[in-house]
């Protein structure tokens, strides 16, 4: 069963609220992640830069996140596509895509699921109700999900697989995809980012 309120979403078991205080024996396994969530950001939060939320147990211990996700406001913008057929090909997915330079769009900031609840679908119920999340009484216009996803097999497969998320730009998934046969591909401690995205019209629950 699905409910969804203003702020909060409760989905199989799950419930998706704003964050209060995190507990600094959250670990999500990212020591800059950790210390976002633990000490960083209630500050992002009070200067309007950035919203948690938390994936909690529905009817459990509510107190402890499963998962912690940031969000902020961007906008998928012509001027930063190299290549601008890739524009256009996302703008082509709205009516009228012609009179579209920059698209409304929700950035993942920052995502982090505890040690103790990976690979064990955690994650995937938290995409999936961050879209019923900005499905429901949106606010000023949200059409796309963004995010900057650490370029390795396990995040961006994560976002690919799990979340739906499409690449930005045709010649970085070419490259992943390269990189991708490599067996030394899988770096978790990698730095590098790539940008994907997800239409909130592709929602199917």
């Amino acid at each position: 069963m699905i409910e969804v309120a203003r702020n909060e979403v409760r989905y199989e078991g799950f419930v998706l609220r704003p964050c209060g205080a995190v507990p600094g024996s959250f670990d999500c396994g990212k020591s800059d992640l950790n210390e976002f969530f633990i000490q960083d950001q209630l500050q992002y939060e009070e200067q309007l830069l950035a919203k948690t939320y938390a994936l909690l147990p529905e009817g459990g211990d509510e107190e402890f996140p499963k998962a912690l996700i940031s969000f902020c406001n961007d906008a998928i913008r012509a001027e930063s596509f190299e290549d601008k057929k890739d524009f256009e090909k996302i703008k082509k997915q709205l009516p009228h895509g012609k009179r579209y330079n920059s698209l409304p769009a929700v950035k993942i900031a920052r995502l982090g699921v505890h040690r103790h609840y990976q690979r064990k679908d955690v994650g995937t119920h938290l995409l999936n109700m961050t879209k019923l999340l900005f499905l429901t009484e949106n606010r000023t216009g949200c059409r796309y999900i963004t995010v900057d996803a650490y370029r390795t097999k396990r995040a961006v497969e994560f976002y690919r697989k799990r979340g739906g998320f499409r690449f930005m730009e045709k010649e970085v998934q070419t490259d992943y995809e390269m990189r991708l046969a490599d067996p030394n591909f899988e770096v978790e401690d990698s730095d590098e980012t790539v940008s994907l995205y997800y239409n909130l019209k592709w929602t199917q629950l």
